[in-house]
């Protein structure tokens, strides 16, 4: 009876395998994917010392002679505290989007102005202000340090890969 449920069980898992392989070669295989553009873009890897930067990068595609030109080349660059920043104003975004969500209640502005408060502990003490002009400087403050971050980052140290775009015809 053992012999029999596992060869049940091998049995169905073979045939779902079989479709799942199916679909995947249907997938690869449809426009959709072949025309998006992440599937045309290779991450290169171990890219030398002195090609690392876009032309650099653009000169090794340009000596491989390959039939699908290169559209878009792009060397990888340190990026420091970016990502943190990045999450940070889209956490901002979010409790910003949800006071105003609160205030603005069916198309209809609320009667008070919604306020938040700052520091305290366990709801005693702080300073109370208000939400809508608090999340709005928050976010002008992180827009600024973001693109500080972005412009800084196009000058920093280049790292050792770097993607590049290609256009098949």
């Amino acid at each position: 009876m053992s012999y029999l449920i596992n060869i049940v069980i091998l049995g169905i898992i073979y045939l779902n395998w079989k479709k799942v392989i199916q679909l995947r070669y249907a997938w690869f295989r449809s426009d959709e994917y072949n025309k998006s553009f992440y599937a045309r873009t290779l991450m290169i890897l171990n890219v030398p010392k002195k090609l690392q930067s876009d032309e650099g990068l653009q000169n090794i595609f340009a000596a491989l002679q390959m039939p699908y030109p290169a559209t878009s080349v792009h060397i990888g660059r340190r990026v420091g505290q970016l990502p943190e920043l990045i999450e940070y104003h889209n956490d901002a975004v979010r409790s910003f989007e949800q006071v105003l969500v609160g205030y603005l209640k069916d198309g209809k502005l609320g009667k008070t102005r919604p306020t938040i408060t700052i520091g305290g502990f366990m709801g005693f003490g702080g300073e109370k202000k208000d939400a809508i002009e608090h999340y709005t400087k928050k976010l002008a403050r992180t827009e600024a340090a973001v693109q500080e971050w972005r412009d800084k980052s196009e000058t920093d140290k280049p790292e050792n890969y770097g993607f590049a775009s290609l256009v098949f015809i």
